[in-house]
């Protein structure tokens, strides 16, 4: 697998400081900002399809993926069913931009339609969704109640929640992780998600090739949470 730092890095040195990388995976932007969203298309790719093989999508129903980088993966999700309706939310304007290109057929087609957000509040009315995505995105929640509460808003009951995570064990090793991800155990957050109105019905791990940074060699994995809204 090429490494989130080969992606960011053909160019300039910054890409080798762990701070640099946490914040630019947080919010891609500037000069570096398609570097990353390529960087994390190639990385996240695995853990894409681990998502997508639980995810049973019927017709004509609302998905939404929330925090999708530059929409890469819009067009796969998009041939599982292609009567469903998806939308995205993204706290990155240039990675809108980017996805706009990347999905133009798309949009134009009203299939997709992709909105800037504060990184909390959705833009959409009370149990509007069938299904919510969220990939690689929970550990960069600054009030990670609040961000559940609005997932759990705009699901309709019995509604499912997709979360893409790389689990605890693998992300307390990255440098990159230190000082801009809320490391969490998983215990920890599929806690939370119980807490406020969601019930795990799926919790699969996959393995994943290594990463290499600055040198040194990191285990991956992957995991999928299929949760489903209960009350």
């Amino acid at each position: 697998m090429l490494s989130i730092i080969e992606k960011l890095l053909s160019l300039l040195n910054p890409a080798n400081n762990a701070y640099f990388v946490g914040k630019q995976l947080k919010k891609p932007n500037g000069f570096f900002a398609s570097k990353v969203a390529k960087g994390m298309n190639v990385s996240n790719k695995n853990l894409y399809d681990l998502v997508f093989q639980n995810l049973d999508l019927k017709n004509n129903e609302n998905v939404l993926e929330v925090g999708f980088g530059n929409g890469f993966f819009f067009k796969q999700i998009n041939q599982k069913n292609q009567s469903a309706n998806f939308f995205g939310v993204e706290i990155s304007k240039e990675m809108i931009r980017q996805c706009i290109r990347l999905n133009n057929e798309l949009i134009i087609n009203k299939t997709l339609e992709v909105t800037h957000f504060s990184g909390v509040i959705l833009p959409y009315e009370k149990e509007f969704f069938d299904k919510l995505i969220a990939v690689n995105l929970i550990y960069f929640w600054e009030n990670p109640t609040e961000n559940i509460k609005e997932l759990h808003r705009v699901l309709k009951p019995n509604g499912e929640l997709f979360i893409g995570i790389r689990p605890f064990e693998v992300l307390k090793e990255l440098p990159f992780t230190k000082e801009t991800f809320n490391l969490q155990q998983d215990s920890w957050w599929i806690t939370l998600f119980e807490t406020y109105g969601f019930q795990l019905n799926k919790n699969q791990i996959i393995e994943e090739l290594p990463l290499q940074f600055n040198g040194k060699t990191y285990e991956m994995a992957g995991i999928c949470l299929l949760f489903k809204k209960i009350s």
